[in-house]
């Protein structure tokens, strides 16, 4: 166990020769789970797709630390056959700082297979769990990869863990269905369409990119209002329906 001081410093002397871009085909996403009648802990896998070799990579993972409690993290043990590096940091309750790098610099990258389990997070679930919630990436730390190229901004798809009488829903998968939110970016009303007629006033949460509860109640006629306070920003909306939880990005913009 590192501190995050250490993380950051050690993966920057790594990356700072080389260049920035964009590329695509790389991603590392929290994978959804659900939660069976009578479980205390919940391990959460953390898939990384990455096409090629790479020299290291850094990310953080955040939680809501009034529903979940870090367990224990379990990295892939095809990581831990290679020369590599692997240092991680809970440097405050509700977040994960993960750092992988060569163990020898250049001269021995690092290989995934195409969405590779890279690592696995145990979370007990402690007293406030209430049923579902988001498990995300922490959009104020630099999560980025390194390769021979630069710097490699990779898509991060936040995941949600969910009791097994619902669906549990990753962000890549509510995106293809029918559901949606306007406006959005929104000012504080907003309509939802896409529900099926039973949730037309069901109830939902929103939730901050940190997993704190922002504003909990029904909707009214398959929409709802944000309190004036609310700041600009984004957030998640889980929304109860039928079959499924479902969970949608929402930005306020004000």
């Amino acid at each position: 166990m590192y501190s995050s001081n250490e993380i950051v410093r050690d993966f920057f002397i790594l990356i700072l020769i080389l260049s920035s871009f964009l590329a695509k085909g790389q991603e590392v996403s929290v994978l959804g789970v659900l939660v069976e009648d009578g479980q205390t802990t919940i391990e959460v896998p953390v898939a990384i797709t990455f096409s090629d070799s790479i020299l290291g990579l850094q990310f953080s993972v955040v939680w809501p630390e009034s529903e979940l409690a870090l367990d224990t993290v379990l990295f892939n043990q095809e990581l831990l056959d290679q020369n590599i590096s692997i240092r991680y940091s809970n440097p405050q309750r509700g977040k994960l700082i993960v750092l992988i790098a060569p163990e020898f610099g250049f001269l021995d990258p690092i290989v995934f297979e195409k969405e590779s389990i890279g690592l696995t997070i145990v979370f007990r679930l402690l007293d406030q769990y209430s049923g579902s919630t988001i498990i995300g990436f922490d959009p104020e730390f630099p999560n980025v990869f390194a390769d021979f190229n630069g710097h490699v901004y990779p898509t991060l798809t936040n995941g949600s863990i969910s009791n097994a009488d619902g669906t549990v829903s990753t962000l890549a998968t509510v995106i293809n269905n029918t559901l949606k939110i306007y406006p959005n970016p929104t000012k504080g009303m907003c309509s939802i369409s896409g529900l099926p007629a039973s949730s037309a006033n069901t109830g939902f949460r929103i939730v901050d990119v940190l997993g704190g509860i922002i504003l909990t109640g029904k909707l009214n006629n398959n929409g709802f209002s944000l309190p004036q306070s609310t700041p600009s920003g984004t957030y998640w909306i889980l929304i109860d329906g039928d079959e499924k939880v479902y969970v949608e990005p929402l930005v306020v913009n004000k």
